[in-house]
Formats: structure tokens, C-alpha cells, sequence
């Protein structure tokens, strides 16, 4: 029934750019790396809850990938390795996929995870009651059987070649949340997994995670992670240039030089896995005009957004994949800023300054709308006040209206918005598109822009019923030449993501995902240790 298969996810490629001048320490091959070290990070943000199923974003999401481990991870360059499987296959027609686990890996409380924690887990993002985290791409399996205490096999309603891209979610222990309601079990406070780190403190101040010394892979070197809380940005600063804190990566661009010139640090860039856009709600009648969208892509100076506000640590966007992935179609251009063009098609669709106002009318309303944008995020910010002006210079004005993020959300999702300021992740598989883009998405998934368009719907169907990647890449250049000339929003950029961390840690190789995912493969020289 089946054929064994060696198998790569066709994923986004987001290559890993370490400045020359800030090159890692190389370790002494003969030399063994020690054990010890607490790596203290400073963070403004603090997590939310620690579940895989549930957590999708900042620290929540960071913690997740150093307390859980899932079927298949990522290495640094985004290519899917095994992981709690060490192997799988895949049968001749697509349909179904049987995966062989690794024997003794024990979660953090001493259990041993087994296949029946892995059909737990993904049941649980299938339940319409809990909508875990990718619960759309999960209602493709059929069924979820358990063939023995280390092989499970997972049965399609369809072929869905990008499967693998969204099974790298942590798996939950059974054993701990059988009888719980999960969305409101203290577990998501106090989380047992089986990755590198377990959680054995947390306060408003400061989060505490100590080594997994039974870590399937490997004990991690550094002994203990401590997240420090710091709200003020500040005081965070003051914090990192006095040595209280060893990591810091919420760096905005206009203090990239200032990380640079602490000289007890190492900096790591690499682009982000999002792309950054404002998004329009396409109910409202402004936006329905297809002309508009276009001539506000045209109206906004995204060079000048690169050169100002991210200090040149980024790239204009052409669409929602990147340049380093396998499937980016090198013949689309980003829209070229000509504010003129931007007013011709606005003519053309109606509008125009006929009271002397300087702000454009059809003859009954203003052009104007509100932009909704999450509070805290100071490149956001930024952004969207240079959008302002550019816009008021041509006739539009758009009123930016800053919401606490639990409001953003709320907002955002119920579809009470103009337009939102956010970005969005192209990480992995280029079949992320689905979930954002594919009309099916509308009614209770994440196309929270209302955003419809057949051909769209087409080619991202075929994307995941083909299994060739030439092919596919055919597909996705099809997909981003259309979205393109029926934009969602404005595409705007892709920023560069900057991490310092003390230079006594060695072994560093951040990622794109999270900078702490091969954290356990870090260490420190003994002479250069600095807590016990």
C-alpha cells in the first residue's frame, strides 16, 4: 500500500544573512563544549499562554518552540527535518500518511510520548470547539488511527501534498489534559512538553526555564533561561548596556546602530517570514473598486519607507512570497510609487477634489477611512503615520486609530475595520497563502479581509493537490501574478529582523521562526561562564 519516500516540504527558503563583521565564534573541534550558563533575555512583552495549539504569536509562540517539539521541525534554513518522527510514508494516491515515532522521548513530567498523544494533540485542533492553531488545514484528515504505541497514520478527504508544513506543531501530553478544557486548563501556565527546555517558574517580573536534561536530541548546554520582563523600553536599554541582559531581539530599526556599538555583542539579521501590508476590508465600498486599490499601491513612496523607518533593513514587497522562497516569481515588480498614476485611476473611478477642499469626493462622500492599528508595535506605528501623510498629499485621509492588541484582534476578526496595518507570515510552505487568501476562508478562518477572487481559489486549490514542485512552482507564479493585479492592500515590506546576543555564547545559528530554536545547541566556555 505504501512506498517509502524521502520527503522534503516544499517550503519558503528564507536565507539567514550574518553581517561579515559579527561573525560567531568557531569552537575548537577538539575541544568539548561545556555545560552551564544562564542566558537572561529582556523582553517588553509578556506571554499570554503556552500552548502550541493555541499560542500563534510573540513570546507565546517563541516559548513554545523551546518547551514543545512536533512531528517535523525546521533548521535554520526552513527546510522540514524529522523529528519526534523519524520517518514516514506516504501511499501511491496521496490519501494517506503513516508516521514511525521515536521510542523513550518522555515529556518533561517522566511519561513517555506516544502515538496516542500525537492523535490527541491533532484531534484537538480539529475540534470546531477549540479551533486550534491551523484547525482549517486540519479539517482536511479524515481520520487519525493509531496502529501501534510508535506508528500513527493519518488518513486525507483529499491529497494535500503541503501536509508536513503544519506538523511541526508541538504535541500535547494526553495524559495531563484528557478530562480538561484546554482552552482553560492551567496546563497553558504551566506547560510539560518534551522539548529542550521545561518551565519551572513564572511571575509578572521574569519567566524561568531549566534544561531538559532527558532531551531526546541532546541535553542543552546553557543550564537555565530566564525571560525578564521589562515593560519600559527604557529601561530595557539601560538594562542590556549595564550586561543584565545577555539577549535582546526586539530591536526596532532606528536602534540598530545602537546594538551594533555595544561591543560585548554579536548581531544577527536575517529576514523576517512576514510580510508587512495594509489590508483593506473588501465589504466596504471604497475599497470594492479595483482601480482604487491599485492606485493606492501606487501612492505610497515604500523606497522612502525602507531608507526612513527601517533604516535599509528591508525590502519593498511585490506580493505574500518571498524572495528566498523556491516558488518567488522573479518577473512581478513591486508597484512603482507615481503619485500621478495613483490620481488618474482615482479619476477614473470617481474621484476627485470638486469643493476645493484638498480631499477628494464623488459628488456625496469624502475619501476617507480608518486604519486600525495594534498598539505597542512602534514600527507599525511608523509606518502608518508616513501612509498618513502620503495619502493626505494626494486628497485621501485616512484617520489611524491605535487599539490595545486584545481589541485589535477582537475588531479585526469580527471584520469591524476600514483597513488594518499588520503583517503576515510567509513562513513555510507557500499553501500559507490558503488560509489568508481562499474565499473559503471568509466565514470563520483567517481571510478576515473579505477578500475573493476565483482564479485565486483555483490556483491555490491545485497548489495543494500537486505533488510535483516544478509544477507547483508554475501554480504559485500564476498565483502571485494575479494577486498582484487584484491586491488585497498595499504590499509594503520585508523587514530585516535583528538579534544581539552576549558574545561569551557560541554555537548560534538563529532562525527565522524564533531566535531560541536551536537554543539547547548553544554554550559558553567555562572561562567565559558568568552564573552557575
Amino acid at each position: 500500500m505504501f512506498t517509502k519516500k524521502t520527503i522534503i516540504l516544499l517550503i519558503i527558503s528564507i536565507a539567514v544573512i550574518i553581517s561579515p563583521s559579527c561573525q560567531d565564534h568557531k569552537p575548537n573541534k577538539n575541544r568539548e563544549r561545556p555545560y552551564g550558563d544562564t542566558i537572561i533575555i529582556g523582553d517588553i512583552f509578556e506571554p499570554d499562554i503556552i500552548n502550541p495549539i493555541l499560542a500563534i504569536s510573540g513570546v507565546s509562540s517563541d516559548l513554545v518552540e523551546i518547551v514543545f517539539d512536533g512531528l517535523v521541525t525546521r533548521d535554520e534554513d526552513m527546510e522540514i527535518r524529522p523529528n519526534l518522527a523519524l520517518s514516514w510514508d506516504i501511499s501511491n494516491n496521496g490519501l494517506t500518511w503513516r508516521f514511525y515515532l521515536r521510542k523513550g522521548v518522555k515529556f518533561h513530567d517522566g511519561k513517555e510520548l506516544t502515538a496516542q498523544d500525537v492523535k490527541f494533540t491533532y484531534e484537538k485542533i480539529k475540534d470546531p470547539d477549540i479551533k486550534g492553531w491551523f484547525f482549517n488545514n486540519f479539517r482536511i484528515i479524515k481520520d487519525i488511527r493509531v496502529i501501534d504505541r510508535y506508528t500513527i497514520e493519518i488518513t486525507l478527504n483529499k491529497p494535500f501534498y503541503p501536509l508536513l508544513n503544519y506538523l511541526d506543531v508541538g504535541i500535547l501530553p494526553r495524559h495531563i489534559l484528557l478530562k480538561d478544557d484546554i482552552k482553560k486548563s492551567d496546563f497553558n501556565y504551566h506547560p510539560i512538553g518534551t522539548g529542550p527546555y521545561r518551565l519551572t517558574g513564572w511571575s509578572r517580573k521574569e519567566i524561568i526555564l531549566d534544561a531538559n536534561k532527558e532531551y531526546f536530541k541532546a541535553r542543552p548546554y546553557i543550564n537555565r533561561i530566564i525571560i525578564k520582563i521589562i515593560r519600559n523600553q527604557k529601561t530595557a536599554w539601560a538594562r542590556l548596556m549595564s550586561g543584565e541582559i545577555d539577549l535582546f531581539y526586539r530591536i526596532y530599526p532606528k536602534d540598530y546602530d545602537i546594538i551594533r556599538n555595544i561591543p560585548s555583542f554579536n548581531v544577527y539579521s536575517f529576514v523576517k517570514p512576514y510580510y508587512y501590508m495594509l489590508a483593506f476590508n473588501l465589504k466596504s465600498k471604497i475599497f470594492n473598486d479595483l482601480r482604487i486599490r491599485q492606485a493606492l499601491n501606487h501612492a505610497i513612496d515604500k523606497d522612502l519607507i525602507i531608507n526612513e523607518i527601517l533604516c535599509k533593513e528591508g525590502i519593498i514587497s511585490s506580493g505574500t512570497i518571498s524572495h528566498y522562497s523556491w516558488a518567488y516569481n522573479p518577473s512581478i515588480r513591486p508597484y512603482p510609487f507615481n503619485p500621478q498614476k495613483a490620481l488618474n485611476l482615482l479619476k477614473q473611478a470617481g474621484w476627485s477634489d470638486t469643493d476645493g477642499d484638498k480631499i477628494l469626493d464623488n459628488g456625496r462622500d469624502r475619501f476617507e477611512f480608518d486604519l486600525l492599528l495594534p498598539a505597542g508595535d512602534n514600527l507599525l506605528e511608523r509606518t502608518s503615520m508616513f501612509i498618513q501623510q502620503q495619502l493626505i498629499e494626494i486628497g485621501i485621509k485616512m484617520n489611524v486609530k491605535v487599539l490595545p492588541s486584545i481589541l485589535f484582534d477582537n475588531y479585526m476578526f469580527k471584520k469591524r475595520f476600514d483597513s488594518v496595518i499588520l503583517y503576515l507570515t510567509a513562513h513555510g510552505d507557500p499553501d500559507m497563502n490558503y488560509q489568508f487568501w481562499h474565499s473559503s476562508q471568509i466565514k470563520d478562518g483567517f481571510n478576515v479581509f473579505s477578500y475573493k477572487n476565483n482564479k485565486i481559489d483555483e490556483q491555490l486549490e491545485k497548489g495543494r493537490l500537486e505533488p510535483d514542485k516544478e509544477k507547483r512552482k508554475e501554480i504559485y507564479y500564476c498565483f502571485q501574478e494575479e494577486i498582484f493585479a487584484d491586491p488585497p492592500g498595499i504590499f509594503l515590506f520585508w523587514s530585516n529582523f535583528l538579534v544581539g546576543v552576549d558574545k561569551r555564547f557560541r554555537g548560534i545559528k538563529p532562525s527565522t521562526s524564533t531566535p531560541l530554536k536551536n537554543v539547547y545547541k548553544w554554550y559558553v566556555p567555562k572561562e567565559e561562564q558568568k552564573y552557575k
